[in-house]
């Protein structure tokens, strides 16, 4: 058997399409991409296996214990609230985890093209993503990802077949109107 043509060290016995020879197995899988080997029965999309439980993300405690985290924690979640209104308040917490995925694919995995199932999560995570963009651009995608993977976390804690949590960050976080700025309904103002 030849070697690998792509390393020239390890013997290469893989049928490899894109070299157009055989190739070893490490080199596969190294080399794998969508564009080239998505005929090949080598190729596993990695997108299908994601474990966004994973995800990087900040304690509760130390986010608890510090203002500008939760800050900036406020933003998303204040985004989220205001699709949620702009939808009539139908947004549930599954379609919230869904955003944040999606949202996840793009600041940690660094997917270049994402996949929306319909108009509306693609108008979610747009609507997102804008907020993200405009009040927090000064953080990296690796900051970035440790807020999502945080928020993500907060939504799965809680039961995914209704509301809880788009309820409790509508009570308590408020809705986005403009960057900088959120509304929070029901506040209590001092009067005197």
């Amino acid at each position: 058997m030849a070697k690998c043509p792509i390393c020239n060290s390890r013997k290469g016995k893989r049928k490899c399409v894109a070299a157009n020879s055989y190739v070893c197995s490490v080199c596969c899988g190294q080399s794998r991409n969508a564009e080239k080997c998505g005929a090949c029965s080598y190729y596993k999309d990695d997108r299908l296996n994601r474990d966004y439980n994973k995800t990087p993300y900040i304690a509760l405690q130390r986010m608890a214990d510090n203002l500008a985290l939760e800050g900036s924690a406020n933003v998303i979640e204040s985004a989220l609230c205001r699709f949620d209104l702009d939808h009539h308040e139908n947004v549930s917490d599954k379609q919230a985890a869904r955003l944040l995925e999606l949202l996840l694919d793009k600041y940690f995995f660094g997917d270049p093209t994402l996949n929306f199932e319909s108009k509306l999560e693609e108008e979610g995570f747009e609507l997102i993503d804008q907020a993200i963009k405009e009040d927090l651009g000064w953080l990296s995608n690796q900051e970035v990802s440790e807020f999502l993977g945080t928020i993500y976390r907060s939504i799965k804690r809680r039961d995914l077949t209704d509301r809880d949590y788009m309820e409790f960050i509508q009570r308590h976080v408020g809705v986005r109107m403009a960057k900088g700025l959120r509304a929070i309904p029901d506040f209590p103002v001092d009067e005197s």
